[in-house]
């Protein structure tokens, strides 16, 4: 049970990484293209989509927590049942 726990998390990370470079260059594609289309200097573009990335990091990583709990709690009850 804790080598398949750590085997998902290693996985989890594995796709947190992915998803941060993923990230990183979409950030960078966006941030040219309002700076060319608004007119914006490469910082105001940066701050603003800093500030955009940053919201929707949040929504995933709150999602994420509530997933992990779930599979903690059904781990738990799992456990329980055992006993």
């Amino acid at each position: 049970m804790v080598e398949s726990n750590q085997r998902k998390l290693t996985e989890k990370l594995e796709d947190v990484n992915r998803r941060q470079t993923e990230l990183d260059d979409l950030l960078d594609i966006q941030r040219q293209t309002l700076h060319k289309v608004s007119g914006m200097n490469s910082e105001e573009a940066k701050h603003q989509l800093l500030e955009q990335l940053s919201r929707e990091l949040s929504n995933e990583q709150g999602a994420l927590i509530l997933k992990r709990e779930r599979e903690l709690a059904e781990i738990c009850d799992a456990k329980a049942k055992k006993r």
